[in-house]
């Protein structure tokens, strides 16, 4: 049960984490206006070893329930590898890349239709 989402793109990639601007989806937020500093722990090698400045991602903290019944707090970040998007928008960080109703459906290319991740 998700409790917490944004959309975000990379700006800065340090040693042991990366910088990202977030767009808040819980919210219903219009443009990115918070930033965070995340821990590579938060994402699978794989994504470490692609993630480049501009890369888009949804981060979702929620809970989750075991089969034993027990709940505890999760926190998912899923990498999107969406080159035509990045060439469309031109992502230069700090440009409000990710504003609600431009760049937040995800789907927006010839083609497809609908939602999702």
């Amino acid at each position: 049960m998700p409790v917490q989402e944004w959309d975000g793109y990379v700006i800065e990639i340090r040693r042991h984490e990366f910088v990202a601007r977030l767009l808040d989806i819980t919210a219903d937020a219009k443009r990115e206006e918070e930033e965070a500093t995340i821990s590579f722990d938060e994402i699978s090698s794989k994504d470490r070893e692609t993630m480049r400045l501009g890369s888009i991602f949804r981060w979702v903290i929620g809970y989750e329930h075991t089969v034993g019944g027990v709940e505890r707090r999760v926190s998912h970040i899923v990498f999107r590898q969406f080159p035509f998007l990045r060439r469309r928008i031109g992502m230069k960080p700090g440009s409000g890349l990710l504003r609600r109703g431009e760049c937040s459906d995800w789907n927006d290319r010839p083609g497809r239709s609908g939602h999702g991740s």
